[in-house]
């Protein structure tokens, strides 16, 4: 049932950005814990206490910090370090995907991404994450679940794929269900071309939509050899405001302290590590070198992240035989793992994938 239409007035926000208030989440979003079930009412959806903003990081390998690098309009990356070349790599195999293939099927991916907001009918501002269009007519949109806020203060939700959204100028949606347990959450998209502008035909028709088959479940992985992975995030990060990072990077500075490596690297300036706010952007780094554990519901990984981000898309690409490549989505953007330079994500289990090919087909 689609949530009740109410118009947005128009926000102040940053270099006319889609924006949300710079206040730290659980500062101007307080949520408490609950416990959940995979089968809670979706009149209910979860609301994680997460909050936390994703850590900066590192990367000896390459000797850099993961960092993000704005999409073009069209989806393509331009990136040349080393870091984002990584991503055509696979293990176990010498040749590389090409560069053109690679950018073919992250352009591809890019496109599906977007940005999503909800009203909030208790007056404490709009929430909302990345996200990226899901199954195979753009009908559907798929988030994570930690955010959205209970159903009876839902208000009208709103999604955008385009590169650099903005408010007003973006197309309704509402939420169907949450796979609370694995925080998934999934809206359908409320698109009509006989009602929607030409702006929004324009940035709707351009984007794509990811199938269902692109998802992975982490059961299906090895984890020695997803462990040596190096993967990407898509999505949108809110602009940093220095006096709330300010404590974020004296503790990373003290883990740092602690590794030689590390100290070679520097202190990274956070303009340098997120200089696109507001705009769609991907950011390459490793998924996790001590290991993971198949049966886990997260997995930490060296992807840098902030505000805004959750709920993007985290992927690799897997060489086909014929040489082409396929992404594989395994995950959704989550906040930092306490007291370590790593970032967490919600993994996929094989029942989830299925539920969620099961919610877009009956829903249809």
């Amino acid at each position: 049932m689609a949530a009740e239409k109410k118009s947005f007035p128009q926000l102040q926000d940053c270099n006319n950005d889609f924006s949300f208030n710079r206040n730290p989440w659980d500062t101007q979003f307080p949520r408490k814990s609950q416990e959940v079930t995979a089968t809670s009412s979706v009149n209910n959806p979860v609301a994680l206490s997460r909050g936390r903003f994703g850590a900066v990081c590192p990367d000896p390998r390459s000797h850099t910090f993961s960092k993000a690098v704005a999409i073009e309009v069209d989806g393509s990356i331009e990136d040349e370090t080393s870091l984002y070349r990584r991503v055509f790599e696979v293990p176990g195999n010498e040749t590389p995907i090409s560069v053109g293939e690679g950018n073919s099927k992250l352009a591809f991916l890019a496109k599906a991404v977007g940005k999503i907001r909800m009203a909030v009918t208790d007056g404490t501002g709009d929430r909302g994450g990345s996200g990226f269009f899901i199954g195979h007519d753009k009908k559907y949109f798929m988030t994570c679940a930690h955010w959205i806020p209970p159903r009876e203060i839902q208000g009208q939700a709103n999604i955008s794929p385009n590169h650099r959204p903005r408010v007003g100028r973006e197309i309704g949606c509402h939420f169907v269900q949450a796979i609370e347990d694995w925080d998934v959450a999934i809206f359908a998209v409320d698109y009509d071309p006989k009602l929607a502008s030409e702006f929004l035909k324009f940035i709707y028709e351009r984007a794509t939509s990811v199938p269902v088959d692109h998802l992975v479940a982490a059961s299906s992985l090895d984890p020695k050899e997803i462990c040596d992975r190096y993967a990407f995030s898509m999505g949108y990060y809110d602009e940093i405001d220095p006096t709330l990072i300010s404590t974020h990077w004296d503790k990373c500075m003290n883990v740092w302290h602690q590794q030689a490596t590390l100290r070679e690297l520097g202190r990274p300036d956070y303009r340098d590590i997120f200089p696109y706010p507001g705009v769609k952007n991907i950011i390459t780094g490793r998924l996790n070198s001590d290991g993971v554990k198949a049966e886990s519901k997260t997995w930490s990984h060296c992807i840098s992240g902030w505000h805004g981000l959750s709920g993007g898309l985290i992927a690799y690409l897997d060489k086909q035989e014929d040489g082409s490549a396929k992404p594989r989505i395994i995950g959704l953007f989550l906040g930092p793992l306490d007291s370590e330079l790593k970032n967490e994500m919600a993994v996929f289990s094989s029942e989830v994938i299925n539920q969620i090919a099961h919610i877009i087909q009956g829903t249809t």
